[in-house]
Order: structure tokens, then sequence, then C-alpha cells
């Protein structure tokens, strides 16, 4: 009976794979390294015409107007892509990749 059991379970777990892990911290910095020129952080600032301090000061103010959109009760997910919102306007995919990044 045991035997049956087991074949059972094991016949079912066969039909339904795990579905695939989602893409962490990991998979997101490796799939950065293999973007041409991107195995020199500073060399491809200098190719957007940007540095270390633009980009943490854009960040800034990002998290100054997400903190004020929350505060107005809109909520910033809502505004931070739309025409209406204060720039810098990262893209939600921005924030999702920093968020993954960062975790």
């Amino acid at each position: 009976m045991l035997a049956i059991i087991l074949l059972a379970a094991n016949t079912n777990s066969l039909s339904h794979p795990a579905p695939p892990a989602e893409p962490g911290r990991m998979e997101i910095c490796a799939l950065i390294r293999t973007m041409p020129h991107f195995e020199d952080t500073d060399f491809v600032l200098e190719l957007l015409d940007t540095n270390r301090q633009q980009i943490f000061e854009q960040l800034t103010k990002t998290r100054h107007n997400m903190e004020r959109y929350d505060a107005e009760k809109v909520g910033w997910q809502n505004v931070i892509d739309s025409d209406g919102a204060d720039d810098p306007k990262p893209g939600i995919w921005l924030l999702g990749a920093l968020a993954i990044a960062c975790e």
C-alpha cells in the first residue's frame, strides 16, 4: 500500500512541475553584467553621461517624491510614471529592479 501511495505522489509531482523560481538579485545582476560594456560600471555611467553622484541625487529626489505622494494619499505607485508626476520619473521596471537588486 505504501508503494502505491509513493508512486501516486511521485507521478503527481511529475505531472505538475514546480514553477520556476522568480528572478532574484543574482539573476538580475547576472543579466546586467551581460549587457554591452556593463563589466565596468563607471564606463557605462560615462557612456550614459552621468555619474554615481547624479544617480544618487536622482534617487534621493525620487524618494522624496514618493514620500510626498504617499503623504498626499495618492500613493506613489499611482503617479510615479504619469505625465503629471514630478521629475525624475523612473520607470516602474527600474524601481522594481532596484528593489530586487537591494533585497
